[in-house]
């Protein structure tokens, strides 16, 4: 029962991260480098009991090293989007396809409604490329 329960609690941490607060528009959620990490760490020791898979495909030494690593690069507050592209690392390393993570509605909302790509075309040559058109106003230097 316990390992059914694990999943709708990993689906909803990061839209509950989300929504703890309201926000006036703009601004968004942080939480502080060390409430970041020792979340991740509690979310990730229970993650490790409970998921049968969690050390299927990486070895217990190199995973936490792995985890470690992660955990040593968040050093300044995160907002909902950093700490899930650190978490998110983490959770695809367990390489399971039935365990993900997932942005809150309104997040994926305001990506979506962003530029996101590169506003250039490229042709690739060899081992050189070029741009074929530049859609933005900045002119290249």
């Amino acid at each position: 029962m316990k390992k059914i329960l694990l999943i709708p609690f990993i689906l909803f941490v990061i839209p509950g991260f989300a929504i703890a607060q309201k926000q006036p528009v703009g601004q968004s959620l942080t939480i502080s480098a060390d409430s970041a990490r020792r979340n991740m760490v509690e979310l990730l020791d229970e993650l490790s009991r409970k998921h049968p898979g969690f050390y299927r495909y990486n070895s217990k030494p190199a995973f936490k090293a792995f985890i470690d690593s992660t955990l040593a690069t968040i050093s300044t507050p995160l907002d909902e989007l950093g700490f899930y592209r650190k978490l998110k690392l983490i959770i695809a390393r367990i390489r399971c396809v039935h365990t993900t993570l997932s942005l809150s509605e309104d997040q994926v909302r305001k990506l979506n409604g962003s530029a996101n790509m590169l506003p250039v075309d490229v042709f690739f040559q060899g081992d050189r490329t070029f741009i074929t058109a530049n859609y933005s106003a900045a002119t290249p230097p």
